[in-house]
């Protein structure tokens, strides 16, 4: 797979470099913030059938999912998660962040995903179609193979955080080996993502064992 050179530097961002691309993420979750709260004022004026609004609200989850997890992963650059994080509260951002993960991989078995990502490999021209229902094994084998990878994460907070970015990481490069490397079809949300999760794999590997 042609792994888009601008993601694949890991974790060998400056300081520099990782405060420009903080820049650029949360000014990409404040449009989409400001794109789905225009979308909706423009909705409510209209009438609907039952069909389109689920269509509508399923997105509108969607991209709130994928924004949650792009907020969480900018937090966790300036303070990595720990499973004892505010106890009496009840919260636990490294659990909500698994979630989060469990979320986005749960959508590849998604019957309109599904139907994408089979677009998307018809289009390629050298492909036939017992090569589109062999992506279907795929998809389920990817679902199934990261998911063991998200509960199987164990030890101390910094191996489950480790994992969960692989994780991570792994779906992003699933998105991109679609997209067949193409940086102009690329979501912006992946790649963000993508460099994220690899930049704080390479800190826990920096961080020394207690």
């Amino acid at each position: 797979m042609k792994i888009p050179e601008t993601g694949a530097k890991g974790n060998q961002y400056s300081a520099a470099e990782v405060e420009l691309l903080k820049i650029e993420v949360e000014l990409f979750l404040k449009k989409n913030v400001a794109s789905q709260a225009e979308i909706l004022a423009k909705r409510s004026k209209l009438f609907f059938p039952p069909a389109a609004l689920e269509v509508f609200f399923r997105n509108k989850e969607r991209n709130e999912k994928i924004g949650q997890l792009l907020q969480y992963l900018l937090a966790f650059l300036a303070h990595a998660p720990e499973s004892a994080d505010s106890p009496s509260k009840g919260l636990n951002p490294l659990e909500q962040f698994r979630e989060l993960i469990r979320y986005e991989l749960d959508l590849l078995l998604e019957a309109d995903v599904k139907k994408a990502v089979f677009n998307e490999i018809n289009q390629w021209g050298s492909q036939n179609g017992e090569n589109v229902w062999d992506y279907q094994e795929r998809i389920i084998e990817k679902n199934r193979e990261l998911n063991e990878l998200v509960i199987t994460g164990a030890g101390d907070s910094a191996n489950i955080f480790f994992t969960l970015c692989l994780v991570l990481e792994h779906l992003c490069l699933f998105w991109f080996d679609i997209k067949q490397g193409d940086m102009r079809r690329i979501r912006s949300s992946d790649m963000f993502m993508y460099k994220l999760a690899r930049i704080l794999q390479g800190r826990c590997r920096q961080t020394p064992e207690s």
